[in-house]
């Protein structure tokens, strides 16, 4: 059994896909499975990937019959993997060579079931930069971190800069929803409702790139459904409504929501995007629903 599993989610990115499987193959820790999942690609992308399994047999690769986004291609690898320890890594990014080593080290050196990593996000239009978590803010050092109502929404909601315990994620059932934009934001909010205790590395041994052409760029400047940003936020109230969360979690479900409203402050579009929001208040009966028993 392999100590790491690697969960790559993959479609179209044949330009990508050659640096971020070398830099997860040229890790310093070796003991590791790379699961592929191919959610259809239309490009060479899965011939690559054979390419390498041919010289590499820690790698392999699963085929989506039709197109189903990256949650569900995260699932399909959650199905699939034999590992101890679980991590979700783009397939347009690349990670440090001594990524796993320092994840395995830290595993064994702390109860945690969940340790995150701070990244470096790298625009390819402007070339800037910079750091997910800065030197002055709250994750400013390695230390232990509790996750709280209070503070679950102040680190970072990507999936990319964590890796977890198998354990976990099967005993609490931890799924991604089917959605293509924001479901990282939904497994986050589920995930630590439930893991409390995390280990957070405050150095960079993560490269996200944002390219402009992705759904998440797309979506943040106003290109495709600005309903799906705010269907992810009906998902996380309805997650708190049946758990009995609402009471505990209301500070950071409107702190959400509000979160949500900003990231998609786009010109000429407001008027849209807050009526939307209205929409939703009207749907969760804000704020009569927060003074609710659960």
């Amino acid at each position: 059994m392999p100590k790491i599993s690697v969960i790559l989610p993959v479609y179209n990115v044949a330009q990508y896909i050659r640096e971020c499987l070398d830099s997860i193959l040229n890790q310093t820790f070796s003991d590791f499975e790379i699961i592929c999942v191919d959610d259809c690609s239309t490009d060479n992308t899965p011939y690559i990937i054979e390419e390498y399994i041919k010289k590499d047999e820690r790698i392999r690769m699963i085929r989506h019959q039709c197109n189903s986004g990256p949650g569900i291609a995260r699932n399909t690898g959650i199905d699939d993997a034999k590992g101890e320890y679980i991590i979700f890594i783009d397939s347009d990014d690349s990670v440090d060579i001594k990524l796993f080593e320092i994840l395995i080290n830290t595993f064994n050196g702390k109860n945690v079931d969940c340790i995150w990593f701070n990244a470096n996000i790298y625009d390819i239009i402007t070339k800037e930069k910079k750091a997910i978590f800065s030197d002055s803010g709250k994750f400013n050092h390695d230390g232990l971190y509790e996750i709280t109502p209070d503070n679950i929404c102040n680190g970072a909601d990507y999936i990319w800069n964590k890796i977890f315990k198998m354990s976990v994620l099967k005993e609490y059932n931890l799924r991604f929803p089917n959605f293509y934009f924001g479901e990282d934001s939904q497994f986050y909010f589920e995930t630590f409702t439930k893991i409390k205790s995390i280990f957070y590395i405050h150095d960079c041994l993560y490269l996200h790139y944002t390219r402009g052409e992705s759904i998440v760029e797309k979506a943040k400047k106003g290109e495709g459904d600005f309903n799906g940003t705010f269907d992810i936020f009906m998902n996380i109230f309805e997650y708190c409504k049946n758990n009995g969360l609402i009471s505990e979690y209301k500070n950071a479900l409107c702190q959400l929501l509000v979160t949500r409203i900003n990231n998609r402050t786009i010109e000429g579009q407001n008027e849209k995007i807050l009526r939307l929001a209205d929409d939703v208040l009207s749907k969760i009966n804000f704020p009569e629903c927060f003074s609710l028993e659960n």
